[in-house]
C-alpha cells in the first residue's frame, strides 16, 4: 500500500515535526527534517533532526504531528516513534502514522534559499488599477518602463525575498521579472507581487530586504517554482551523497 502514500508525499519532501499536545503556542517546539522512505501504508522512515549541529533524539511511542511539503501541497498526519537506526550513513527514525494524511487548505509552501537576479519596479495607482480590470500584464496601459536590480534570497509558490539597495515601501506593488535557470534561453517570468514588509539585511546595512507575496501568478507557473526547487535540493542532496 505504500503506493497510496506515495502519491502524496515523496522521498526527500521536508518534514516539519511537531510534539503533540495542549502546550501553549509560544512553547511549542518545530524540528525539521526529511522523508527518507515509505516501508508501508502506516509506516514511513524519517532522519533523525539536527539542532545546533546535533541529532535531536525524539522519545519512543510519544506521538507527533507531521508536515510534509510535497510538489501538489501541504500535508498533515500524526505519528509516532516506533523505532531508530543507522542506514546509508544516516541516522532514521521509524515513525507510525497514527491519522490519515490530509492536505492543509492554506496556501502553505515551502522557501528555498537562492540567489536568482530579478528586475522589478513599483507599479502606480493607474496601473495597478488596470491590472485588477483586466488581469493581464500586456495591457498597453501598463507600460514599458525602467527596471531596477535586485537579489532574490528565498522563494516559494507563494512569494519570494529579494534583495536591493533601497527600500521599496510595505504596501506597494510590484512587477518582477526574473528567470529559475541560467541563459539567454531560459523561460523569463513575469508576475505582481506586493511588499509585505521591509527590513535591512543582517550582513550589510546599505542592503534592504522585501518579503513579497504574489498576487496575479498563474497555477502553471507556481508548478514550475514548485517543481524548480524539488528538483534543485535533490541534485544538492546526490552532490552531498
Amino acid at each position: 500500500m505504500e503506493e497510496k502514500l506515495a502519491k502524496y508525499i515523496t522521498e526527500g519532501s521536508k518534514v516539519d515535526i511537531k510534539r503533540n499536545g495542549s502546550i501553549r503556542k509560544t512553547q511549542i517546539k518545530i524540528y525539521h527534517s526529511q522523508l527518507h522512505s515509505i516501508l508501508s501504508e502506516d509506516r514511513i522512515e524519517i532522519t533523525m533532526p539536527m539542532e545546533q549541529n546535533k541529532i535531536v533524539m525524539l522519545l519512543t511511542g510519544v506521538e507527533y504531528d507531521l508536515s510534509f511539503y510535497s510538489y501538489n501541497g501541504v500535508y498533515h498526519c500524526r505519528a509516532k516513534v516506533v523505532g531508530r537506526g543507522k542506514r546509508d550513513n544516516k541516522f532514521l527514525l521509524q515513525m507510525e502514522l497514527t491519522t490519515d494524511l490530509h492536505k492543509d487548505q492554506r496556501r502553505e509552501f515551502y522557501r528555498f534559499n537562492c540567489a536568482l537576479e530579478m528586475k522589478f519596479r513599483v507599479l502606480s495607482e493607474d496601473e495597478v488599477k488596470t491590472f485588477e480590470d483586466s488581469d493581464f500584464l500586456d495591457d498597453p496601459a501598463i507600460e514599458e518602463k525602467p527596471m531596477k536590480k535586485g537579489i532574490i534570497v528565498d522563494i516559494s509558490g507563494g512569494g519570494l525575498r529579494f534583495a536591493a539597495d533601497h527600500i521599496v515601501k510595505e504596501g506597494s506593488t510590484i512587477l518582477c521579472r526574473y528567470k529559475l535557470e541560467p541563459g539567454e534561453s531560459a523561460k523569463e517570468y513575469e508576475v505582481l507581487g506586493n511588499i509585505l514588509g521591509v527590513k535591512p539585511s543582517q550582513n550589510r546595512d546599505d542592503i534592504f530586504e522585501h518579503r513579497v507575496q504574489f498576487v496575479n501568478i498563474y497555477d502553471e507557473a507556481r508548478e514550475e517554482i514548485i517543481r524548480f526547487i524539488f528538483e534543485t535540493e535533490r541534485k544538492i542532496r546526490r552532490k552531498i551523497n
